[in-house]
């Protein structure tokens, strides 16, 4: 019979299959004191029987001791130097592994009280060990209230599982310890089921290079043959002087770099969109549906092929900053040269890239972790029907542009909210050490500005008299008063 070797953290489940093991092979009386060691006989008409039954019980002891040191592991073994008997070793392993004095049961008490299941935990696992250690409470006659063991369990979970909390302590009575077992299993069953968002179902698309169309010809034409009215144009793209969009360099290099991969990507016609990202093997390329996210970006001229034929632009590619949650802690995230994809249904992180930026993911069966060549955990995704959604903060599924401010924002607040047009001549001409802007920088939304040139309504030019006594009453009060008036007053 296989057994699993005694050692420091198995001794409970090693004491049930080892007494069955003795059981089996007929020596338990021999651990358990039921089968006391027999004395010889000082009489010589009994000697000669008393001497057979004290041999018997030193064979049958020895196959006891024997069964019980094969089952330890040999890191073990030094915990029993110097016990003779079966039962001596059987009751030296429990006063190491199983004591029930003071300190044991402080230690059982503090880790039922304090212990906490982590937003990435197995709810099983979590409710395996907080009973377990019940169990050998009980062991020791410390017995834990159902009512209180009910609030321990309920405080225990992570605070994703408040709203299911609450709904339980709202009720008249708190239900028995079993009933709440099967309501958490439930509880995290339907978590597991949960999509983040209904609709259709997701299709495997292809990103294909879309060059823009023009005309060699015409665009030096146009650059050859102009005039000298030409050096007063600006260019809305590059902001400078001399050309228009249309014969831009910096917009043309921009558009070509920008369309030479080929990306793969997981793609709904659903309208529908979710802010959550989900860890994709078959995407080549990070995929952002919101634009909001993006801290830079670049207007590129490129396509995903959907597998009827359908086509989605891709409109821009850039920068995009998260916020993952690892063990409740936030961890900062950059993902590198990031397609924007309105008619993305979910955000897409790339396998390929994270393994290329020297990252390894392992997969389990409830989650996927990611780390750095230090072995640090950089980000862990949840797996919800069958796909692996990364865990942010909770407000990073409500991020709005505020929260990843433009460089633009940042330096009209600086420069004590200076217009735009002023603000883009201090970067052109790099007045302003380490000044930084975008080079298609998008007019600004200051709130401030804009509150700043309201005007208020003036107040009314008429008045009204009061005609009856108190009809109008001003009160200036003062007070308490640490000295009191004459008259007893304190106000």
């Amino acid at each position: 019979t296989r057994l699993e070797l005694l050692s420091k953290s198995n001794y409970d489940t090693w004491k049930i299959q080892v007494e069955a093991l003795l059981i089996k092979n007929d020596t338990w009386g021999y651990v358990s004191g039921e089968k006391p060691k027999p004395t010889i006989s000082t009489d010589a008409t009994m000697r000669e029987a008393s001497l057979a039954t004290y041999n018997a019980w030193i064979t049958g002891d020895r196959k006891a001791k024997s069964d019980l040191i094969l089952s330890m592991n040999p890191s073990e073994l030094k915990q029993i130097k110097g016990c003779e008997t079966s039962k001596d070793v059987w009751d030296k392993l429990e006063s190491i592994y199983a004591s029930k004095g003071p300190a044991r049961k402080a230690t059982l008490l503090k880790s039922l009280m304090l212990r906490k299941m982590p937003d990435d935990g197995d709810v099983k696992d979590h409710l395996n060990d907080l009973f377990d250690a019940v169990d050998k409470l009980q062991s020791m006659n410390v017995e834990i209230n159902g009512d209180m063991l009910a609030v321990i369990i309920l405080y225990s979970l992570p605070e994703s599982y408040d709203t299911f909390r609450c709904a339980i302590e709202s009720r008249d009575d708190l239900p028995d310890v079993e009933t709440l077992k099967i309501k958490i299993f439930e509880e995290s069953e339907a978590r597991k089921r949960k999509i983040s968002d209904d609709g259709a179902g997701a299709l495997l698309v292809k990103h294909q290079n879309q060059q823009p169309h023009t005309s060699n010809n015409k665009t030096g034409k146009n650059i050859k043959n102009s005039s000298s009215s030409n050096k007063r144009i600006k260019c809305n793209y590059c902001k400078k002087i001399g050309h228009k969009a249309a014969n831009c360099y910096a917009k043309r290099n921009s558009e070509q770099n920008a369309g030479h991969a080929t990306e793969t990507a997981l793609l709904t016609t659903n309208p529908a969109k979710s802010k959550e990202w989900c860890l994709d093997s078959g995407c080549t390329s990070h995929l952002c549906n919101n634009k909001e996210l993006f801290v830079e970006t670049t207007n590129i001229s490129s396509g995903l092929k959907l597998a009827n034929n359908d086509t989605t632009k891709v409109e821009a590619k850039g920068d995009v900053r998260i916020t993952a949650l690892v063990n409740k802690k936030e961890k900062p995230l950059r993902l590198m040269n990031t397609l924007y994809v309105p008619n993305l249904r979910t955000n897409l992180l790339s396998v390929a890239k994270i393994v290329d930026n020297n990252h390894e993911i392992t997969f389990k069966q409830d989650r996927a972790i990611v780390r750095n060549l230090q072995g640090k955990t950089t980000m862990i995704a949840k797996r919800i029907n069958d796909l692996y959604y990364l865990q942010e903060k909770p407000e990073q599924a409500c991020i709005t542009s505020e929260h990843e401010r433009s460089h633009t924002k940042t330096w009209h607040e600086r420069l004590g909210h200076l217009n735009l047009k002023d603000v883009r001549l201090m970067w052109r001409n790099q007045s302003v050490a380490g000044i930084k802007l975008e080079a298609n920088s998008i007019p600004i939304d200051c709130k401030i500005c804009a509150a700043g040139k309201l005007s208020s309504t003036p107040f009314s030019s008429r008045g009204r008299r009061s005609s009856g006594a108190l009809d109008l009453v001003h009160t200036d009060i003062c007070g308490p008063m640490r000295t009191e008036s004459q008259g007893g007053a304190r106000y």
